[in-house]
């Protein structure tokens, strides 16, 4: 699980999350694939080494993430859970993690998670095929 504190606004909500506010979030990363099962291996009898998923973390999210306004360093044109899970889902793939879901909480209450298989189609991120809700997992 990785946390970062962040500031953003959703200038369309109809509510009060169009104006600036900020999140403590929790981002829970689950990766899926081949265990590796070469005997005597550095990585035997795992999927990824965790730290190799701790530095992608550290070099290619968490900078545009932690302590940051959203809304100014995110590629994404609306910051929500639900895309900010994507985008990082995409991020971690790019970089060769085998990620297959990504949980996004903004509250103990209220997260977004978003696996492969639901956000990847036909070659590009689909974000009407995301699910979310309170306490989605």
């Amino acid at each position: 699980m990785f946390r970062f504190e962040a500031a953003h606004s959703l200038p369309n909500h109809d509510g009060k999350c169009r104006n600036p506010h900020g999140h403590s979030y929790k981002v829970v990363v689950c990766v899926k694939g081949e265990v590796n099962e070469k005997q005597d291996h550095a990585k035997e009898g795992m999927v990824i080494d965790f730290a190799d998923i701790k530095a992608v973390w550290k070099h290619s999210l968490e900078p545009l993430l932690d302590h940051k306004n959203l809304n100014e360093t995110l590629p994404i044109s609306t910051t929500t859970a639900e895309n900010i899970a994507g985008w990082a889902l995409l991020v971690f793939r790019a970089n060769l993690v085998p990620v297959d879901k990504v949980e996004v909480w903004e509250t103990e209450t209220s997260c977004a998670c978003v696996t492969f298989s639901d956000a990847w189609a036909d070659g590009k991120w689909e974000s009407r095929r995301v699910m979310a809700g309170a306490g989605a997992a």
